[in-house]
């Protein structure tokens, strides 16, 4: 019997320990079980290796960085230290569903033209309660089991896909790398090297949960619509044209943005990028989420400081957690 891949999965964090233990669980949890976690502290005053020592798993192994340098190079670290056959992404406010490293593993297993496997995410909001959905993808009847291959990307900017959620092989993503130089949009630069060199498919369904920032943090995040406008300019050799109308198109959508903050729409704004989850994946979503806040209670115990959660003090005992809106 053939070994199963290794799949290293990159977990940058900057103060984000209370949420660690969400992510955390979500791997613990996973179907799959050939993994490994390289989490990299980017300068954390938090101390987010505490929690990796809480859980106590040897497939989890912290790298810190001498100071703060950057979403970046905190995500380079981790793919230089990884020691898989596959590479994708958690952030540490983020979680996964549980059969998500299973399902892209097996495509990949079945796809070897395919380098890179996407799908779409559930957008979440503090309370970790279901917005929607992103990034869906072709949502035919058995695309779930036999997604479209899609060929690879000439443009400056990737196609509508959901980037966090994507699994790539390693010997592909080795070719690329993380630009220093970017605070935002790292993960569109990286994916945009990426798929110029290999076709890739993507899952209608969810695997990936998104924690969505507050509305109020919206005009600080104006300055991602600038390091977008960036990496559309690096990739300007791939057609000056389509970099100019992307950079129009950017440049309008970061306006209207603004203005919508200063008119106090940005809770609005925030939620018309997700569609409308179906039942079937609301049923889904639900079902994932008891698995992990499961799985977060047995190995953390008391959940009160994941946000999003709280666990009466009744219950710490049973280790029983309780999450809001569920």
């Amino acid at each position: 019997m053939s070994q199963l891949p290794l799949v290293t999965v990159a977990l940058p964090c900057y103060n984000r320990a209370a949420s660690l233990p969400l992510a955390l669980a979500s791997l613990v949890a996973q179907h799959y079980t050939e993994w490994e976690c390289v989490l990299v502290d980017d300068g954390s005053t938090d101390d987010p290796a505490a929690v990796v020592d809480a859980l106590g798993d040897a497939r989890v192994r912290a790298v810190r960085l001498p100071r703060r340098m950057g979403r970046g190079v905190a995500r380079q670290a981790a793919l230089d230290a990884g020691r898989g056959d596959l590479f994708c992404k958690l952030d540490s406010d983020d979680w996964l569903y549980p059969d998500k490293l299973a399902r892209q593993v097996e495509l990949l297993a079945h796809l070897p033209e395919v380098g890179a496997v996407g799908s779409a995410i559930a957008v979440v909001d503090d309370r970790q309660a279901l917005i929607g959905v992103r990034g869906r993808g072709d949502p035919g009847a058995d695309a779930d089991l036999f997604p479209p291959v899609l060929p690879p990307v000439r443009g400056t900017m990737p196609p509508p896909l959901a980037r966090v959620p994507l699994m790539m092989r390693m010997s592909l993503a080795r070719q690329c790398r993380y630009d220093p130089r970017l605070q935002r949009a790292e993960d569109t630069d990286f994916v945009l090297q990426l798929l110029a060199h290999t076709a890739y498919c993507v899952l209608p369904s969810p695997t990936y949960v998104y924690r969505q920032e507050r509305a109020g943090a919206l005009g600080d995040n104006l300055s991602g619509y600038l390091y977008h406008m960036r990496v559309i300019w690096k990739h300007r050799g791939r057609g000056y044209r389509a970099a100019l109308r992307r950079l129009a198109v950017t440049g309008v959508k970061a306006s209207v943005y603004g203005v919508g903050t200063l008119a106090g729409a940005g809770g609005w704004l925030i939620r018309r990028r997700s569609q409308p989850a179906t039942a079937a994946e609301a049923a889904a979503f639900a079902q994932a989420r008891a698995v992990v806040m499961a799985e977060a209670a047995r190995l953390f115990g008391d959940l009160a400081h994941v946000p999003g959660c709280h666990e009466p003090a009744a219950q710490r005992g049973k280790r029983k957690q309780v999450c809001s809106n569920v």
